[in-house]
């Protein structure tokens, strides 16, 4: 749902400041990493986050827990009609909080994004999203939840385009045995016009198999996305993910995963690596 808008370059003193400040956050972010690994945290039952792949978990964060879900790296390279174009973003924390024991509250927020596209830069903090997740079908088969979503516009206009919107996700997994599951998330949002400030429907399909790596703690997956956008001119982008994790214990989980943009419209290439930490 974020839409940017690149300024110009900037100056060789302004992109030294730039740099400086980019040592400095990365210093600050591996300290934060580093008590969030290490701190003991009082757990219900095993971690169970959205992390990694497209879609959404239908599980929720136990009741009066929290749980925080971020990127260590995350970078997106693309070329589009020759001009090439890349997307960092060192950290994103998402913050939930178990309200009730089918249900959470979620708040993301992304400290810094750093965009080049050519020789136009834009950087600066991106825009925020709330979410609330509600599992309402859990058996030993089969499980599916909705999650309202909710975008604060506080990022400057060169990062988003300063307008509140709103989703609704639905995602749903099924267990074929003990190892394998499906995971399918369809997600309808309402986002603003590229052109003039009215609406239009974007719609967001993935799916996804999953492997659970006998007698360890990983799990391996590899799915589907398509966006279409119902703007002027409808606009698809499809992509193909791959993406691992590893349950270190009951509250710790690392993650990584690359995804490959599949037709002209889509990012290229992107690559992550995350934790998620319950206390």
């Amino acid at each position: 749902m974020q839409h940017i808008a690149f300024i110009k370059s900037l100056g060789f003193s302004e992109r030294k400041k730039l740099n400086r400040c980019m040592v400095k956050r990365i210093g600050w972010i591996l300290i934060f990493l580093i008590i969030l690994v290490m701190a003991k945290a009082a757990f219900a039952d095993d971690i169970c986050s959205d992390r990694p792949g497209a879609g959404s978990s239908t599980c929720t964060v136990p009741y009066q827990h929290w749980q925080i879900e971020t990127d260590i790296g995350n970078g997106t390279w693309s070329k589009i009609q020759g001009v090439r174009s890349a997307n960092i973003i060192v950290i994103d924390p998402t913050i939930k909080y178990g309200i009730l024991p089918y249900a959470d509250i979620e708040l993301t927020l992304t400290p810094y994004i750093n965009n080049r596209t050519g020789s136009a830069l834009s950087s600066g903090i991106g825009d925020a999203y709330l979410r609330s997740k509600w599992e309402f079908i859990h058996n030993d088969k089969f499980d599916m939840a909705v999650v309202g979503i909710v975008k604060a516009p506080i990022a400057r206009n060169s990062i988003g385009n300063g307008v509140w919107e709103s989703g609704i996700q639905i995602p749903t997994t099924y267990d074929i045995d003990k190892d394998w599951a499906i995971a399918h998330t369809s997600e309808i949002d309402l986002v603003k016009n590229n052109a003039n400030n009215k609406t239009h429907v974007q719609i967001q399909e993935s799916f996804a198999v999953s492997r659970d790596i006998p007698n360890t703690t990983i799990t391996a997956q590899a799915g589907l996305a398509s966006i279409v956008n119902y703007d002027q001119k409808t606009i698809t982008q499809y992509s193909f993910n791959i993406a691992t994790s590893w349950i270190q214990s009951h509250d710790t989980q690392w993650d990584m995963g690359f995804n490959f943009g599949l037709n002209k419209y889509a990012p290229g290439t992107q690559f992550y690596l995350g934790i998620s930490k319950k206390f």
